[in-house]
């Protein structure tokens, strides 16, 4: 039986295997090399590929989830600290690129059932729009459920583009903007 800390080693490997060679590089040969461990560790570790995928998967999650329980949101917010409590999301989801770059490459590859972990049925998208949610609630916006959904993927975009390394944006003025809009009371 593999300890808790060979699986992790696993999992973070498989994470960086993805992240840099995408869905096809996930071997256990290829983790095993990327882990430093000895030929066969992993396939005895995680017997299918299939099963190296889901562990990859919950890594992924877990990773991308790690520190937004600490997310605190006051009951009124102006733009300015909405924008620092965005930014700050933003900041901590964008310190690891890995599982970024690792699920946009399983997006690409993966079948419905496996790809539910990465999009909106996932359980930290739930959270993030729970936070979204109250942000714009603090804010004042006339429809905080509509446009925290709007907000979760704009931050999930702007994480992929600093992630991916795709073009410079100014997220400061997007999310400001984003803000801004969402604090607009109806005419």
């Amino acid at each position: 039986m593999p300890t808790q800390e060979r699986l992790d080693a696993i999992a973070d490997a498989a994470v960086a295997v993805v992240a840099s060679g995408g869905a096809r590089a996930l071997t256990h040969r290829a983790v095993d090399a990327r882990a430093g461990l000895p030929i066969g560790s992993t396939s005895f570790s995680v017997r299918t590929r299939h099963d190296l995928l889901r562990l990859t998967l919950r890594r992924i999650t877990a990773t991308t989830q790690a520190g937004l329980d600490s997310i605190s949101v006051p009951d009124r917010l102006s733009v300015d600290q909405a924008l620092h409590l965005a930014e700050t999301v933003l900041e901590h989801l964008a310190t690891t690129p890995a599982p970024h770059r690792a699920r946009m490459a399983l997006l690409l590859e993966l079948e419905d059932e496996d790809r539910a972990e990465l999009t909106d049925r996932a359980p930290v998208r739930r959270q993030l729009l729970a936070a979204a949610r109250q942000l714009l609630v603090a804010l004042g916006s006339p429809d905080p459920a509509a446009r925290s959904v709007d907000l979760v993927g704009l931050i999930d975009a702007l994480v992929l583009y600093r992630s991916l390394d795709i073009a410079p944006v100014d997220s400061t003025t997007v999310l400001r903007a984003f803000l801004r809009d969402s604090a607009r009371v109806p005419s």
